[in-house]
């Protein structure tokens, strides 16, 4: 039995929702947050570590640096890439920690990092006003991962997780029979069976 869960497209909507109700700047943060440890497949500890120069908007490529210090280089698109360059233009410019906390005043502590048990907390309040099951930083990670291997190779899997084996993202591997079975469906073999006579 896997450990954890797959969060549908549903409930990832449902998150993005729920935080975009939020007209406050926390609001556009905790987006970013998400489509971070979603799309880049960010551990929590990834994602509260960087900084704003960790993200190099001219060419979308977020360095990040993940366990035993180890960096690797993502691409941030699509609806991720807009959260969070409209993130950053709340934030502003100045040097420091990517994600930090909001006083009651609704005013960014750009000197302080947000920190990784901050991100599982809010993680779980967005979850609660979305009005779905409880999801953790690892489960936007781990559907990522399932989601990758069903489009891209494995050895392009676990470049974008930062694991150094390949058994490590094969532990992610959630697609089942079907994908197999799909799989199966585009080798081709030019024969044609004996049974189907001369048609």
């Amino acid at each position: 039995m896997l450990a954890g869960r797959a969060v549908t497209p549903g409930e990832i909507s449902a998150l993005v929702e729920a935080c975009l109700r939020d007209k406050g700047p926390a609001g556009i943060r905790d987006v970013a947050l998400i489509g971070l440890m979603f799309a880049g497949a960010l551990r929590r500890a990834e994602v509260s570590s960087l900084r704003l120069d960790s993200y190099r908007p001219e060419t979308s490529e977020l360095v990040v640096c993940g366990k035993g210090a180890a960096e690797r280089s993502l691409y941030v698109d699509n609806g991720a890439k807009d959260a969070l360059e409209d993130y950053i233009a709340v934030r502003g410019d100045e040097p420091g920690w990517l994600f930090c906390p909001i006083d009651k005043a609704g005013r960014m502590q750009v000197g302080v990092g947000l920190s990784d048990r901050a991100v599982y907390r809010m993680l779980k309040r967005r979850a609660q006003q979305a009005g779905v099951r409880d999801v953790t930083p690892h489960d936007l990670r781990r559907t990522c991962l399932s989601t990758l291997l069903s489009l891209v190779d494995m050895a392009t899997c676990m470049n974008h997780a930062g694991h150094r084996q390949i058994t490590s993202t094969a532990r992610y591997d959630r697609r089942g029979e079907e994908t197999k079975k799909a799989a199966a469906a585009m080798l081709h073999l030019p024969y044609r069976s004996l049974r189907h006579g001369d048609d």
